[in-house]
């Protein structure tokens, strides 16, 4: 049952809890089980997916406090058709999931057979910002970009190509780490902006991302650790990239 219920929530490309809890419930209600019965911290855009079980028959109802701060989805279930568990009991199975939507803190709530029960509550705060809050989409506020992949790299300095690139990762989301959460293993793309005027350049390094200032650059824009908060964002970041390094016209160097 737990192989299906990670593949599931894998295709569906949502956060995933593990290890199935019983859930507190009071004599006259059906005993339910979850694999999430903590309180949890997300930032905004941020999806969960976690899993419900319960051994009534009768229909689930999966709310939220607050609307603004969650939204909710049941991806699937067994409604209507008794499932059979490893112990022998009959069950209904909900892969149930939320979207945060809004800042503030609210609970999830199930109800059954005329009983409701706060399953955990979720704190939600707006640690994200876009590519396009960073670095903008003036093309102009840039001479050149200089790409790095690998041990190579290549400087962009046409501006109709600067200006799709900018366009293009505008979406992207990145969530804001403490300074003193370890990298996460390797990377693929390094990028910095050489702004038109003053000196230095603006880094983008994703895996472990971060932004940083080099050699005096005054570019007013966030520093610090910002990792690609989503799947979507981490697609789109991965194809624009590939896509300028191999076809932006300019020469591939080694790095020395």
């Amino acid at each position: 049952m737990k192989s299906v219920k990670r593949l599931l929530c894998a295709l569906l490309g949502l956060s995933m809890a593990v290890g199935v809890c019983v859930v507190p419930t009071t004599a006259a209600s059906p005993q339910l089980y979850s694999d999430t019965t903590y309180d949890m911290q997300r930032a905004v855009g941020e999806k969960y997916c976690f899993y419900v079980r319960t051994n009534s028959g009768e229909p689930l109802a999966y709310t939220v406090g607050n609307g603004k701060v969650l939204q909710t989805k049941q991806e699937f279930s067994t409604f209507g058709k008794q499932v059979e568990t490893l112990d022998g009991a009959e069950s209904q199975e909900f892969w149930l999931s939320f979207t945060c939507v809004g800042e503030g803190e609210t609970g999830v709530y199930v109800t059954q057979s005329g009983n409701t029960t706060c399953l955990f509550k979720v704190k939600v705060s707006n640690q994200t910002i876009s590519m396009k809050q960073a670095v903008g989409t003036n093309a102009s506020k840039y001479k050149k970009l200089r790409v790095q992949y690998m041990d190579n790299y290549k400087i962009v300095t046409d501006r109709q190509e600067i200006a799709k690139l900018l366009k293009e990762i505008a979406p992207i989301r990145l969530e804001k780490k403490p300074d003193s959460t370890p990298p996460t293993g390797g990377w693929t793309y390094a990028i910095d902006f050489y702004p038109t005027s003053g000196s230095g350049s603006y880094h983008f390094i994703d895996g472990g991302g971060s932004f940083s200032k080099k050699d005096g650059c005054t570019l007013d824009a966030p520093v610090g650790r910002y990792w690609i908060a989503d799947r979507t964002s981490y697609v789109t970041w991965h194809k624009t990239m590939d896509d300028f390094y191999k076809n932006a016209p300019g020469a591939i160097s080694k790095v020395q």
